[in-house]
């Protein structure tokens, strides 16, 4: 296990959170999964740590389904979002599910407390912006 997601697991412990999964990636890096309670949905962030140490990426798959009629007007709501909220980006994947990213360089040191903070920031973002998103599929 890398010392990067070594370090995310002991700040998880920590602080009193759990993992959901671990895994061992074929390209060296590794892959962590925590679910979190927000204030409107559960979310399941995935973190991919790079196998150099150097950097990781945050995603959440599958939060929403965009609706192929309403994808115009969400995809409006998603740009509003992407300007005003700079810690995540949110996307429409090739399945049309909406889905959230983020990258963070960070040391062996550091990215524990990177990668919680940053899971922090990026369930308050969402549950800032969910009803929006939600305002637009069943308007």
């Amino acid at each position: 296990m890398l010392q990067t997601t070594t370090t995310f697991l002991e700040t998880l412990k920590k602080n009193g959170w759990k993992y959901k999964d671990l895994q061992e990636l074929e390209n060296g890096g590794d892959r962590v999964s925590c679910g979190v309670n927000g204030k409107i949905t559960t979310v399941d962030f995935n973190f991919f740590f790079d196998q150099d140490g150097h950097a990781f990426t945050m995603r959440v798959f599958r939060l929403f389904a965009v609706p192929i009629d309403r994808k115009l007007q969400i995809m409006e709501v998603m740009n509003s979002v992407n300007k005003d909220y700079r810690w995540v980006k949110f996307f429409i994947d090739g399945e049309s599910w909406m889905s959230v990213q983020a990258d963070a360089v960070v040391t062996g040191e550091n990215a524990g407390d990177v990668a919680m903070e940053l899971m922090i920031r990026a369930m308050r973002i969402i549950d800032e912006t969910y009803p929006k998103f939600m305002h637009e599929i069943w308007a």
